[in-house]
C-alpha cells in the first residue's frame, strides 16, 4: 500500500527498480558495524523500546538496529554529518522498515516519503526549526476555534505550550545583556531601550520553548530518538489513513482531538501539574484509560478509529476556507524557508563581495602612498642635490620623520 501510494509503484516494480539495485550495490559494496557505545546508537534504543516494543536482549533487536543503520546510512551519503545526527529521520526509516517490506525497497520509500508527505525534512534543522514555528501557529489558531475555553486556559498557566520543542534554548538569555549595553546613556531612553529587549528576549525564549515535539507535523506523528514516540501499533495505521487520503491538513485535527479527549483533565490543573501532564500527553506517554493515545498494549484497532473519527468531526465542523489554508501550510512553510536561505545567501554574497572590495581598496591605497612615497623621496632628493647636496643621505631620515606630515614638509 505505501509504496503504491508514495511511490507510485507497485513493491514488486520498487524492488526491481535501479534505486533498489543502488542500494543493494552499496550495501553488498560496504560493512554495515553497529557501534553500541556510539551516541547514536544509545538514540536507538529508546526508539526500538518505545516504538516497537523490541527488547534488547532479543537477537531481533540487534538485527533490527543493523537494518536502520544500513537505510539512514545509504539515506544521508552526501548530506553531510547534519543527517546522521537529525533525531527526526530515524522514527521515519524505523516506521518504513516496521511493515516489514525490504531493506532495497524501504530506502526507496524513504527518499520519496519526504517530498511526498514530510517536505519540512528536507530543510536543514534550524530552517525546519523555523518552518515547524509557522505550522504551529497554525494549530494555535485552529485550537483557539475549536477549543477556545482550554486554550484560555492553557495561555494563561503555560503560555509557550504550543511552539515546537527545542532542546536549546539559553541562547537568547545570553544575548539580551549585550543588546542592552548597546542602549543610548541618556537615562530615560535606556530604560525604555532594556524594556524592548527584554521583551523581545522573552518573547524569542518562549518560541523556542515549547512543549509539542516536531515530529508532531513534521513526520506526522512518527517522534523523535527518544521516549516522545508513538508505537507501531498505532502510527502504522495512523499513517495508512493520512498517506491514502493525502490531506496534509488531517494532522492538524488529530492533534486537536489529543487535546480535546484530555480537556476536562486539563482544565482542572495549573502550573508545574499542567506543564507535566501536557508534556506526558504530547510525548504519547502512558496516560488513564480515557485517552486514545498512550498505550503500547497493542490496542490500537479500537484507538485509532476513535482517534480518526473524532479528527473527522472536527473537519466537518472547520470551514473549508480554513483547512484549505492548512493544507498548504507545509508549502507555505517550506516556501518560506528558501526565501529567508536565499536572502541568506545573498547576504553573505555581498559580504564576500564588499570583503573582496575592501581588500582591493586597502591594496589601491598601499599602492598609491608607496607611489606617492617615491615620488615625495624623489622630489626631496633633487632638492637638495642643487640646493644642499651635504643632505641627500638624510632624505630617509626626513621622510620619518615628517612622517603623516607630508603637507607640513612640502611647505618648507
Amino acid at each position: 500500500l505505501w509504496t503504491k501510494v508514495i511511490c507510485g509503484k507497485a513493491l514488486e516494480d520498487v524492488d526491481n527498480s535501479s534505486l533498489a539495485d543502488s542500494f543493494r550495490e552499496w550495501q553488498n559494496s560496504s560493512n554495515v558495524v553497529v557501534d553500541s557505545d556510539g551516541e547514536s546508537m544509545s538514540m536507538f534504543d529508546a526508539l526500538l523500546s518505545k516504538a516497537s516494543s523490541i527488547d534488547n536482549t532479543d537477537d531481533l533487536y540487534q538485527a533490527t538496529k543493523e537494518q536502520l543503520v544500513s537505510v539512514l546510512n545509504f539515506h544521508s551519503q552526501g548530506k553531510g554529518s547534519s543527517a546522521k545526527t537529525d533525531t527526526l529521520l530515524p522514527p521515519v526509516a524505523h516506521a518504513i522498515l516496521q511493515t516489514g517490506m525490504p531493506l532495497g525497497v524501504a530506502s526507496v520509500v524513504l527518499s520519496q516519503i519526504e517530498p511526498k508527505a514530510m517536505p519540512l525534512m528536507r530543510l536543514s534543522t534550524e530552517e525546519r526549526f523555523l518552518a515547524a514555528k509557522a505550522l504551529h501557529a497554525d494549530f494555535y489558531l485552529l485550537a483557539c476555534y475549536h477549543l477556545p475555553l482550554l486554550m484560555m486556559h492553557l495561555d494563561r498557566n503555560c503560555q509557550d505550550w504550543y511552539w515546537p520543542k527545542k532542546q536549546e534554548v539559553n541562547v537568547v538569555e545570553e544575548e539580551a545583556p549585550d543588546e542592552k549595553d548597546t542602549t543610548s546613556n541618556d537615562h530615560e531612553t535606556k530604560e525604555d531601550g532594556a524594556e524592548s529587549v527584554m521583551e523581545n528576549a522573552k518573547s524569542k525564549k518562549v518560541e523556542n520553548n515549547g512543549l509539542i515535539p516536531q515530529s508532531w507535523f513534521v513526520t506526522n506523528f512518527a517522534g523523535e530518538c527518544d521516549d516522545a514516540c508513538l508505537d507501531h501499533a498505532n502510527l502504522l495505521p495512523l499513517w495508512d489513513h493520512i498517506l491514502t487520503t493525502g490531506d496534509s491538513a488531517w494532522k492538524f485535527f488529530l492533534a486537536i482531538s489529543v487535546l480535546e479527549k484530555r480537556s476536562d483533565v486539563l482544565l482542572m490543573l495549573t502550573g508545574e501539574e499542567l506543564r507535566k501532564e501536557l508534556e506526558e500527553l504530547f510525548h504519547f506517554n502512558e496516560t488513564p484509560v480515557d485517552s486514545f493515545v498512550g498505550s503500547t498494549d497493542g490496542s490500537g484497532d479500537h484507538m485509532i478509529p476513535e482517534w480518526l473519527s473524532m479528527s473527522k468531526s472536527l473537519i466537518e465542523c472547520t470551514p473549508s476556507s480554513v483547512i484549505e489554508l492548512l493544507r498548504s501550510a507545509d508549502d507555505r512553510a517550506v516556501a518560506n524557508a528558501i526565501k529567508l536561505r536565499q536572502i541568506q545567501m545573498e547576504k553573505e554574497l555581498q559580504a564576500q563581495a564588499d570583503a573582496h572590495e575592501a581588500a582591493l581598496k586597502k591594496e589601491r591605497d598601499e599602492r598609491d602612498a608607496e607611489e606617492k612615497k617615491a615620488e615625495i623621496k624623489a622630489r626631496l632628493t633633487a632638492y637638495y642635490r642643487k640646493h644642499n647636496p651635504e643632505k641627500i643621505d638624510t632624505v630617509d631620515q626626513i621622510l620619518k620623520l615628517f612622517d603623516g606630515r607630508i603637507g607640513v614638509l612640502n611647505e618648507k
